[in-house]
């Protein structure tokens, strides 16, 4: 199957957590700048668990993690 692990998953939900504060919505809107994609294209996180991909994954998770290490420098109030 081409779906993301429970734990790519897991992991990218732990992510939106931290980054967005339960406001998925600023997360969907984050990942569709840094991919230059409408937000209609970024599959949303309440679909990840049933929906995400392998693909999804691996540009959702790059970009979460990077958002992530920015706030975790301080550097997004």
């Amino acid at each position: 199957s081409n779906l993301a692990t429970t734990g790519q998953v897991k992991f990218a939900l732990d992510l939106v957590n931290k980054i967005g504060n339960g406001n998925t919505t600023s997360v969907v809107n984050g990942l569709a700048h840094a991919l230059e994609s409408p937000v209609e294209d970024i599959l949303h996180p309440d679909d990840w668990p049933t929906q995400m991909t392998r693909d999804h994954a691996s540009l959702y998770l790059d970009i979460l993690e990077a958002q992530h290490k920015k706030m975790q420098k301080g550097a997004w109030g």
